[in-house]
Parts: C-alpha cells; structure tokens; sequence
C-alpha cells in the first residue's frame, strides 16, 4: 500500500541512478520507488548543509528489489530501503560493491537479511541526522497537524 500514496513517483523496471536524479530534480521532497534492482552509477541526491535543512536534496529511495550495486566511489545521500524482492533466498537483500569506497549518508534498512558481496572496498553507511530531518519534515504525501490530534474545531 505504501507504493499507491499519492505523492510517490515511480521509477519502472530498468531505472538507473540518473533516473533517479532526473526524478528527484523534477519532483522535488518525493518518494522514489524503484522497480527491481538499481546500479548506482553516479551520486544520487545532494546533501543538505547544517544550519540549513532546506539546503540540498536527498533521496527516500524504496528499492523493490534484492540487489543494490553501488559503483566505486558513488555516494547516496538520503534513506535507503531495499525490499529484497526477487531474491533467490527469501527474505535477503544485498548491496553489490563494485570496488572503492561507496557511501550511503543518511541510513539504510532492508527487509530480511542483509548480504554485502564485494570485488574489493568497503561500504560505508554514516548516519546524517541532517538529511534525515529534512526527509521526515518534507517528504511523503501527509500533513502534519499542529497542537492536537484533532483535525476539527471543538464547538464551543
């Protein structure tokens, strides 16, 4: 049900990280869903800078896929979540590292166990509350209610 909200934009099977990009430009504080595995071949979002939140773009991506490849040296900036559907053993994602040093700055979750497979380097996740903020603040297709759980006047 997460994918039919209103606000989500869809990138369909065969997306690549410049998809994304272009996605992420032209539908800014946005979810992108990505249909099937993702190779992440150039940088994906800008990072915010501390003070200012609203500076920069980072991704909520949902890859519904097992297999996230990140290239040497590429870095996500942003939320990461990796369904792991399609894996040939249930309930695994994995995060294919091509070589070099790539980063997610932000966070990343997957459904099930996470399987790193590297040729050579090292994945580096560093959490960016920052990034964070703002993605939980903006992002998504709700509003939040200020004051009270209420979304009425109480008649006096």
């Amino acid at each position: 049900t997460y994918r039919n909200q209103p606000g989500l934009r869809v990138c369909p099977l065969g997306c690549t990280a410049t998809n994304v990009n272009t996605l992420l430009q032209n539908n800014p504080d946005r979810v992108i869903w990505v249909e099937g595995n993702l190779t992440v071949d150039t940088d994906i979002g800008t990072p915010p800078v501390n003070p200012a939140p609203d500076s920069g773009t980072p991704v909520l991506l949902i890859v519904n896929g097992h297999t996230l490849t990140m290239n040497p040296d590429r870095v996500i900036y942003g939320f990461v979540y990796i369904t792991g559907n399609g894996a040939a053993v249930a309930d695994e994602s994995t995060i294919a590292i091509a070589g070099g040093s790539p980063q997610i700055k932000g966070a990343l979750i997957a459904e099930g166990t996470l399987k790193t497979t590297a040729a050579s380097g090292q994945l580096t996740v560093t959490y960016m509350p920052v990034a964070l903020d703002r993605l939980r603040m903006r992002y998504g297709s709700w509003v939040r209610l200020g004051a009270a759980w209420r979304d009425f006047k109480v008649a006096p």
